[in-house]
């Protein structure tokens, strides 16, 4: 649901590269509800999800390619390293592969989704993204994506993932508190005890708010 002036500078661009294809929604639909679309129109086998803070050098993306065709990637997530860059400096992260259900149901995903490249079967069965959550999509489809398989990581190929103050993550504090209670009553059966008690302790105590005044 992009602006007219939008609109032209995308469709300019799509006769300049002319394998990109620009998919304009009627309506806004949030994140969820675009990426949904895209995914719903793709006739690819592999889904990948980047934002216009996310960057990945034309290199990464043939090396990607061409290990795709090397290994036994059935019904796989495909995980990439982030190279998470801020204003004091950048922090390169590597998710680990096996038994990855365990690690994000206990300690959460070290790597948001513009890090994974979804096998469109996997995508399909979860039923995409839940456009319903206020915020913690990533956390949400990655946990139930990592319940129906395993990861393959591409150590060596990694995103720029640029941390900034917009809202990549929302601040907002009754939005936050709104996801956990969501996320809670979603996918409590999926986490960890300790996790759980996490999420819940946070939630009854309010803590988006308490931590908002402790840095006032």
């Amino acid at each position: 649901c992009s602006t007219q002036s939008v609109r032209c500078e995308l469709n300019d661009l799509s006769r300049k590269y002319t394998s990109v294809s620009f998919i304009f929604l009627s309506k806004n639909t949030g994140g969820a509800g675009a990426r949904n679309k895209g995914a719903e129109l793709s006739k690819s086998r592999w889904i990948w999800f980047l934002d216009d803070d996310d960057f990945v050098d034309g290199k990464r993306v043939i090396a990607i390619c061409e290990g795709l065709n090397e290994i036994d990637t059935k019904n796989k997530l495909i995980f990439l390293a982030a190279n998470f860059i801020h204003e004091k400096g950048s922090r390169l992260c590597c998710p680990s592969g096996p038994e990855i259900f365990k690690k994000f149901s206990r300690y959460g995903n070290e790597v948001n989704t513009s890090c994974v490249i979804f096998d469109s079967i996997i995508f399909n069965k979860i039923g995409g993204w839940d456009g319903d959550l206020v915020a913690g999509q990533d956390t949400d489809i990655l946990l139930r994506a990592a319940e129906l398989t395993d990861a393959y990581v591409f150590h060596d190929i990694f995103v720029d993932v640029l941390l900034h103050d917009g809202e990549r993550i929302t601040t907002n504090p009754k939005k936050q508190l709104k996801a956990k209670y969501q996320f809670i009553v979603k996918n409590y059966k999926r986490l960890h005890f300790i996790r759980l008690a996490r999420y819940v302790f946070t939630l009854l105590i309010a803590y988006p708010y308490m931590r908002r005044l402790i840095w006032k």
